[in-house]
Parts: C-alpha cells; sequence; structure tokens
C-alpha cells in the first residue's frame, strides 16, 4: 500500500472512530437535577430505549441521606448511582434491585444513570419510568437541621414520633384539641404521612394519615414530631371492609354481679408494640382500650387497673367493667 493510500486508510479510520466516540456520547441524556422551592424530593417521568442511558446530576453534602425509588415499565430498566470522583458505585440496579436509601460519603455530584439491561438494549426495547430522590438535610445540598413541624417550609412529607416518655404513646384525635376524641395511639418511632400543620389556642397540631389505612386521618400534637424521610413500613393486611387488622369475640362483663358476655372487638396494630382494640358491647355500649409497650389506658379520665393471666391481659374499669384481651389479639399470628 502506497503512502497515499495508507494515508487515506488512517484517515476514514480515525473518522470512523471520532463518529463512534459522537454517537456514543450522543447516548446519554445528562439532567442537572435542581429541587422546587421549599421540597427535598423531586421526582422524574421519562422513557429510555436501546443503548441510551439518562443521566441526573445533583450536588449533595457528605453525610446526607438519599433515598431514591425506581419504578419502570419494562423489568429491564434500572439505575446505578454513582459517588463524586466516579470511581465508587453506591447502588447497582441490577443487582442492588430498585431502591436505594444511605448516608452519602463524600461532597460533591452525585450520578443517578438510568439504563436497559445489555439484552434489552440490544433489542432496542423502550421502557418508561418514574424516579424519585429525596435528600434529607435540603435541596442541593444546603445544610440544615430536620424540619421540625414548627418550619416555614410547610413541613415533609413524613414525620417520625420522638420525645414521648417511656411507655408513652402520641395519640391521634378527631379534632386539634386534647379532649376530642381519640382515635389511635403511635409509639416512638412510628412513621406518619403528614396533611399540614396548624396552631389551635397556642398549640400547634399536625394532621397526619395512619399508617395502617390512608382513609383514616387524625390530629397529633407537633411537638413530639420530627422529619423522617422514609415512608412508613408495610403492616399487615386488613380485613376486607374494615379499618382493622383483626376483629371477633373477647370476654367482656359491664356491671357488677353480671354475667360474662362475648363482645365484639376490632383491632389497629400501629406499631411494634402499639396497639388499639376497640370493644363494642351487645347493647351497643363502646369501649376504646390503647396499648403501648405495656401499658394500657382508656379514654382521658378514665382510670384502669391491669393484671395477667397467661397469655391474657385482664383489664378492670372501675370496680366491675373487665375485659379479657389475649395475646394473640395484640401481637398478631
Amino acid at each position: 500500500m502506497g503512502r497515499p493510500a495508507k494515508f487515506l486508510f488512517c484517515f476514514f479510520l480515525l473518522l470512523l472512530v471520532f463518529n463512534r466516540l459522537s454517537h456514543a456520547a450522543d447516548d446519554v441524556k445528562s439532567i442537572n437535577v435542581h429541587f422546587p422551592a421549599g421540597s427535598h424530593s423531586v421526582s422524574f417521568k421519562d422513557s429510555v430505549r436501546g443503548d441510551h442511558t439518562i443521566e441526573y446530576r445533583l450536588e449533595a453534602r457528605a453525610g446526607q441521606q438519599m433515598h431514591i425509588i425506581f419504578k419502570a415499565s419494562n423489568p429491564s430498566t434500572s439505575f446505578n448511582l454513582l459517588a463524586p470522583d466516579g470511581a465508587e458505585a453506591l447502588h447497582r440496579g441490577a443487582a442492588d434491585g430498585a431502591e436505594f436509601n444511605g448516608a452519602l460519603p463524600s461532597d460533591g455530584i452525585y450520578k443517578v444513570q438510568v439504563y436497559l439491561t445489555r439484552s434489552a438494549a440490544r433489542r432496542k426495547k423502550m421502557s418508561h419510568y418514574t424516579l424519585t430522590m429525596t435528600i434529607a438535610g435540603g435541596p442541593n445540598g444546603a445544610t440544615r437541621e430536620p424540619d421540625f413541624s414548627d418550619g416555614t417550609t410547610g413541613g415533609p412529607d413524613y414525620w417520625q414520633v420522638t420525645g414521648l416518655k417511656p411507655n408513652d404513646s402520641l395519640k391521634m384525635h378527631e379534632r386539634p384539641a386534647l379532649n376530642g376524641t381519640i382515635i389511635l395511639a403511635f409509639s416512638e418511632g412510628a412513621i406518619l404521612r403528614n396533611l399540614g400543620c396548624n396552631d389551635q389556642h397556642g398549640t400547634r397540631w399536625c394532621r397526619v394519615v395512619s399508617p395502617e389505612d390512608p382513609n383514616v386521618t387524625g390530629w397529633v400534637e407537633a411537638r413530639y414530631l420530627r422529619e423522617s424521610f422514609n415512608p412508613p413500613p408495610l403492616k399487615d393486611a386488613l380485613v376486607p371492609g374494615t379499618h382493622y387488622h383483626a376483629t371477633g369475640n373477647v370476654q367482656c362483663r359491664r356491671t357488677a354481679n353480671a354475667p360474662v358476655l362475648s363482645c365484639h372487638f376490632g383491632v389497629v396494630r400501629s406499631n411494634p408494640g402499639t396497639t388499639v382494640v376497640d370493644i363494642t358491647f351487645p347493647d351497643g355500649f363502646q369501649r376504646t382500650l390503647y396499648f403501648s409497650k405495656g401499658r394500657v389506658e382508656a379514654e382521658i379520665g378514665v382510670s384502669l387497673t391491669t393484671r395477667h393471666e397467661n397469655d391474657n391481659t385482664i383489664v378492670t374499669i372501675g370496680e366491675n367493667e373487665r375485659y379479657v384481651i389475649p395475646g394473640v389479639i395484640l401481637e398478631g399470628d
């Protein structure tokens, strides 16, 4: 091959390599992530096809907590999370799954790459997806303390119950008042969805959703809440058509020298160690008992005593009213 021919060959080879590199660069679409004002979470809905990659770039700081939830129409779609230096993959979706939740190791620009696995990419498959990213501590790496319920940002998506006295529980009321009807009770660490907060007669209250049933909402005192960056854990299944995890009958007695009756009950298990039992007598009289880490309470102003007999908790109100609550009701199967 003569010199002119070799020159042309090398020229076309370099051109081919350049075109391939240019094409590879075009296959990566970069998006700079900016959180909406007053928010620590952002979601994207997009699609990816073939060997294309969509890369989300966001700034964060060491020690912040990142939570990523990924849902896709094609199960061959995944995401990777790369640390700022690019040398460490904090999460490889193909092996680690569709969710990441962890502390970030360093300051800098993190990359979340959405892609199709090799076999699907070769077949030019397409996938529609939703990517949700949350960073604890503030948008774009801004350092701040967790968002408490007296903040000015409107509050987070979720609260965590904190600051209770030992063996105490946080009551959910039907309205924002201490004398409002009690609906449920939550133990330390419970995670509740936030529906907004406001002041009532000098006390700040937040409206929250029950972790067990999204149709059950009520008010709790805001001073026992702080921001949570995780949704509530999954709970046991509900009895169809009710907000109870179990229903049945328990032994009950309402007046002195009255025969022992069989009363209908419904139980809501809020969190480990926290249970609410609604009891209804045959004549319609109702009583609600709140169990929280060994402590038992009734409505405000009602005093009671308890004792344990085998696997049962015996609850006595006054001298005559009495209930026998089996342990399986409180703990589940």
